[in-house]
């Protein structure tokens, strides 16, 4: 069916998996889901959300929050320590609010995001865009109709990244993703669950 191949322990070595994190017996789950567990990773926020804060930031120029707010829950995996179901608020400079809202209940909306302007909605996705123009005045009964630009994507940009780091190890230049650029996706899922476990409003730099 649908369960997990067992793990071989004999394949493994437990210790040197846990390495600084604290010591306890071999846990399949931990193992295998180690992102939703404190001791190894960091849920949603240093998961999906980071693949896509990176987009903001490239596309708003402007990588760093400074004031952060989260919560979250477990309501279908209580077996996880990471919420399944989260939201943050991070307010940058540039004038601009990003807000995440996941849940591992559905996938409904599992992946992209939107950008929603005074003139525009613009929802991105791996697959391509799609571009709304606003609509005349305001509505509660609001229908989408087809996008004014759509396009879709001609293949996966995985490959691209690898090619240009690739390119990039022989020719010496720098990266279309650079360091920096990891470092400010990851910088910003850190500050979501700074809030999140604090409880608090977290003001960055002042953290």
């Amino acid at each position: 069916g649908n369960q997990p191949e067992p793990v071989e322990l004999q394949k493994l070595d437990w210790k040197r998996w846990l390495g600084a994190a604290p010591d306890r017996p071999f846990d399949p789950i931990r193992f295998r889901q180690w992102r939703w567990f404190w001791d190894y990773g960091g849920g949603a926020f240093t998961d999906l959300f980071v693949h896509w804060v990176d987009v903001v930031h490239w596309f708003m120029m402007s990588d760093t929050p400074r004031t952060i707010q989260a919560m979250g829950e477990r309501y279908v995996l209580p077996e996880f320590e990471a919420p399944d179901t989260q939201n943050a608020a991070l307010q940058y400079p540039g004038n601009f609010l990003v807000v995440y809202n996941g849940t591992l209940i559905g996938y409904r909306e599992g992946g992209g995001l939107t950008f929603r302007g005074t003139k525009a909605m613009l929802r991105v996705h791996r697959g391509g865009y799609s571009f709304y123009p606003e609509q005349p005045q305001y509505s509660e009964t609001p229908e989408f109709e087809k996008p004014q630009q759509k396009a879709k994507s001609s293949s996966d940009g995985t490959v691209h990244h690898l090619q240009n780091f690739l390119d990039c190890v022989k020719s010496r230049r720098t990266p279309n993703a650079p360091v920096s650029t990891g470092i400010a996706a990851a910088r910003a899922g850190h500050l979501a669950n700074l809030a999140l476990r604090r409880g608090t409003t977290v003001l960055y730099p002042e953290v």
